[in-house]
């Protein structure tokens, strides 16, 4: 595994996230005898492509987790390069200053972790849900504008 991140590398990855890249918060809920049944939010990365070999490179250096994916409307093999919670927001502390298109999304996306009160096994309150929502559809309504 090639763990030293480079500012190159650092580069590389933001540009790449830019083009074949998501931001989201993702959310679901969790068996009851966790949480007591409350949906949890999450920052969510995902890179979809077919070359498996620019993926594996990221994943190399990066981590998180490399799957297949499906197959386009061609036939050609996709795969997906995902990152979640406390990885998914170190990737874009890194990478944030390097994004053009997604620089935004990245901002907010870090925002959503720094300001997120943690609830352990608690049931977060209204007011954390109604935030943690805003953030969630606030980065949506910014997808779907690209």
């Amino acid at each position: 595994m090639d763990r030293i991140i480079t500012q190159t590398k650092i580069a590389y990855f933001a540009g790449f996230m830019d083009g074949e890249g998501s931001i989201s918060i993702a959310s679901n809920k969790p068996p009851k005898q966790y949480t007591r049944g409350s949906i949890q939010h999450y920052i969510f990365i995902q890179i979809s492509n077919c070359n498996y070999q620019v993926l594996d490179y990221l994943h190399s250096i990066f981590g998180g987790t490399l799957t297949p994916g499906g197959k386009t409307s061609s036939g050609k093999k996709v795969f997906r390069l995902t990152f979640n919670s406390t990885l998914a927001y170190k990737i874009l502390n890194l990478i944030r200053p390097h994004l053009v298109a997604k620089k935004d999304v990245a901002s907010l996306a870090i925002e959503y972790q720094e300001k997120k009160s943690a609830h352990k096994g608690i049931r977060p309150s209204l007011e954390e849900m109604d935030k943690r929502n805003w953030y969630k559809n606030k980065i949506s309504e910014i997808n779907a504008l690209d």
